[in-house]
């Protein structure tokens, strides 16, 4: 009945979800809230944001993954890595850039700087986890 419908497609719907969040997210949203927002209510509303950010990002990466598995096993397990990280900087990093950020308005000595490398760690994956969706996703269309 649903011919044009395969694991892949899917896993590449998914996939565009994921990648279109991600990109809404860093392009327009945090730098909007910023914009409009006083900083520390921006900083706030924002920190009430991320985990919310990082499950689905891991639940659609998760799903992508694990449809294309099914037929293009590369592009799935390169999805399902990309999940480990939203998990990883959800449930491991996260916390930690939250102590820095009380260490720091606590003005203790090098959590400041701690922050900062939290901050540009965590940013640094989300930027290599949106490269690796971008050319999974561009691999899964191609495919499907």
């Amino acid at each position: 009945m649903f011919d044009w419908l395969s694991f892949t497609l899917l896993a590449a719907l998914a996939a565009a979800l994921l990648l279109g969040g991600m990109v809404f997210f860093a392009a327009l949203f945090a730098p909007l809230a910023f914009r409009r927002l006083p900083r520390e209510v921006a900083g706030g509303f924002l920190r009430e944001v991320f985990p919310h950010y990082y499950l689905s990002g891991l639940l659609l990466a998760g799903l992508a993954g694990l449809f294309a598995l099914l037929e293009r096993p590369t592009e799935g397990a390169i999805l399902l890595l990309t999940a480990f990280g939203f998990a990883a900087l959800r449930w491991s990093l996260l916390p930690r850039i939250e102590e820095a950020r009380e260490g720091k308005l606590a003005g203790l000595q090098g959590a400041a700087a701690r922050f900062a490398q939290l901050h540009r760690i965590s940013a640094a994956v989300n930027l290599l986890q949106m490269l690796a969706v971008a050319v999974v996703l561009v691999g899964l269309m191609l495919a499907a």
